[in-house]
């Protein structure tokens, strides 16, 4: 399935690393090292998770999943929003795709990425609340997703700005 570092993430957009090459983007994620924007973010199985500094008490697990046109680097585009959920005690999990014309297929790809992340955060965690946080077309595919799935473990989903194709 990969998603592992170096290995294909499986949501369609593949790991940082991949999508650079495949660019041509070298110098720019380079230079975009050089500012340190990564932070304390964590590559894994496709996603991106942020952790709360140690000794800061754990809420809840957030799925974020940002709009179409930042979806593949939300834990960029999105970072100041999503740093200071973590500083709050939410264990940050922001899962990029490519939108799609099969919103389906979309959502599911987001749902397996964040399985390969959801038993181990379990593990560290323990039985804590997961709630999904969805902002624009992200809102719109978590909406689907619970639809799809209403018995999956979630304590909430949280739309901001939910909106959807005309």
């Amino acid at each position: 399935e990969g998603g592992g570092e170096g290995e294909p993430a499986g949501n369609g957009v593949g790991t940082f690393a991949e999508v650079v090459e495949r660019l041509g983007l070298g110098p720019v994620a380079e230079f975009l090292d050089s500012l340190e924007l990564k932070g304390r973010w964590e590559e894994l199985g496709g996603n991106y998770v942020l952790r709360p500094e140690v000794g800061v008490e754990v809420k809840a697990v957030l799925h974020f999943v940002g709009g179409a046109f930042v979806g593949a680097a939300p834990h960029v585009m999105y970072r100041y929003f999503l740093e200071r959920l973590a500083e709050r005690g939410f264990v940050v999990v922001a899962t990029p795709y490519r939108i799609k014309f099969d919103y389906m297929e979309t959502v599911d790809e987001i749902l397996s990425s964040f399985d390969k992340v959801s038993v181990g955060l379990a593990l560290d965690y323990g039985p804590i609340p997961i709630i999904g946080v969805g902002h624009s077309a992200g809102a719109v595919l978590l909406t689907i997703a619970a639809s799809i799935f209403p018995d999956a473990e979630r304590a909430a989903n949280i739309l901001i700005s939910f909106n959807n194709k005309p």
